[in-house]
């Protein structure tokens, strides 16, 4: 009896426990059920309050089109004289009046400064002298009884020449007849001894003239005209010094140095002035060999001046290097500007914007419209209302557009800025 009570208490605990499992379940249930309950309920709050805070953002597009774009690109220069011309003295000597000082504006033979001539000056009065004195010496020596007989023996030895040339012609003929057996050979020893009779009488007027050219010594028209001749060279030397004691501009333009002063030496181992050709100048850059080919002579350049209140001149390309410098690679070009108002002085700094590509018909975008992230280039545009991110392939850019070659199409309503506050697929409104 015992036995069976003690199996019936732990049949009604067993029951007790299964019962108490059973509402723990319930009540676990129960608890999760209202958890779900509570966080839609919070989630939908959030939503409505972030409905409430995150209206529908306006923004401003602009409708892509076809335009153009100019690549420039900025160099520094130094304005140079056109033209540069150092003066030499052809003589040595010293200065004796410098007519000229720098920025002295010259014309072309304007006398710069002159060399002391007193030496060179005595060289060539006694030059003259001997001119004339070889002058008459040829008179006298033309006076005398020779000077007949000189043009007689001349006379003599052409006509004895060409009677001896006329008789050795007609012997030649004559020996080719007798060769070919047409000819006696009486015939020919006349011919013969004609010729060799002319050549005698060549000779011997040759002779006599020679004699009588060794007969009259220096009294002879020949002598003398020889020593007029070199009398006359003489002075011609001594006048070219005396002509070089005067050194005049080879061009027209202004002295930008001046190495010589009244008294002291000059010589042709060192220029004494250089005169600069101002009117036109010129700018020089140097450009690389990937853009060389993009530049052309006669192409219209504009220059900036700083030191002139970076006023800007208008320039042309008047010389391009067509070999490049060996250490740079480099290509010099020289852009020729009209110094007008005589305000730009050589040496003074330029800054050149020089057009190297220019494109017509092509997508052109604002730079702050393209935004970069991780090396990859991005648009914002709005299709449908909807904010779309779209990759975008570049091509040349300026201070102000880049060309887009793909990633959006004309007609596109392109986002130009505020793109950091916009996100993929949101949902906007577009305002002009």
């Amino acid at each position: 009896m015992s036995f069976k009570l003690n199996y019936l208490d732990d049949k009604l605990e067993e029951n007790y426990k299964i019962e108490r499992g059973k509402k723990m379940k319930l009540r676990l249930v129960a608890i999760l059920i209202a958890i779900i309950l509570l966080m839609q309920l919070v989630s939908g709050c959030k939503e409505k309050e972030t409905a409430k805070q995150d209206p529908i953002k306006n923004v401003k597009t602009v409708n892509v089109s076809k335009s153009s774009i100019i690549l420039k690109n900025d160099y520094a220069g130094e304005v140079k004289a056109s033209e540069e011309v150092s003066v030499v003295p052809k003589i040595s000597g010293k200065a004796n009046q410098v007519m000229v000082d720098i920025g002295t504006n010259v014309s072309k033979g304007d006398i710069l400064f002159t060399i002391d001539s007193s030496d060179i000056m005595a060289q060539y009065n006694q030059a003259k002298a001997g001119v004339e004195i070889a002058k008459v010496n040829l008179k006298r020596a033309g006076g005398s009884g020779f000077t007949q007989s000189l043009i007689q023996a001349k006379t003599s030895v052409e006509q004895t020449r060409l009677s001896y040339e006329d008789a050795k012609l007609n012997y030649d003929k004559k020996k080719i007849l007798f060769d070919q057996g047409a000819e006696s050979k009486h015939e020919l020893e006349a011919y013969e001894t004609r010729m060799l009779a002319a050549k005698e009488q060549y000779d011997n007027a040759s002779e006599n003239l020679k004699l009588l050219k060794e007969d009259i010594g220096p009294d002879s028209v020949d002598g003398a005209q020889a020593q007029l001749k070199q009398a006359e060279a003489a002075l011609q030397l001594i006048q070219a010094q005396l002509n070089n004691t005067s050194i005049t501009a080879p061009i027209s333009g202004v002295v930008s140095k001046r190495n010589v002063n009244s008294g002291e030496g000059v010589s042709p181992a060192s220029p004494s002035i250089v005169i600069s050709k101002t009117g036109d100048l010129v700018a020089e850059i140097n450009i690389t060999e990937k853009l060389i080919n993009k530049v052309e002579i006669g192409q219209n350049i504009p220059i900036l001046i700083e030191s002139l209140n970076n006023k800007t001149y208008q320039g042309q390309v008047n010389n391009i290097s067509p070999v490049a410098d060996p250490k740079t690679r480099d290509y010099t070009v020289k852009i020729k500007l009209s110094n007008i108002d005589n305000k730009i002085k050589p040496g003074m700094f330029a800054k050149i914007k020089m057009v190297v590509e220019n494109k017509n018909g092509v997508i052109a975008v604002p730079n702050q419209a393209l935004i970069s992230e991780n090396g990859l280039q991005y648009a914002y545009i709005v299709k449908e209302n909807k904010i779309k991110k779209t990759p975008v392939k570049i091509g040349i850019s300026n201070d102000e557009v880049t060309e887009v070659v793909q990633g959006i199409i004309e007609g596109d309503s392109l986002i130009p800025e505020g793109q950091s506050f916009l996100t993929e697929g949101e949902k906007v409104n577009i305002v002009k």
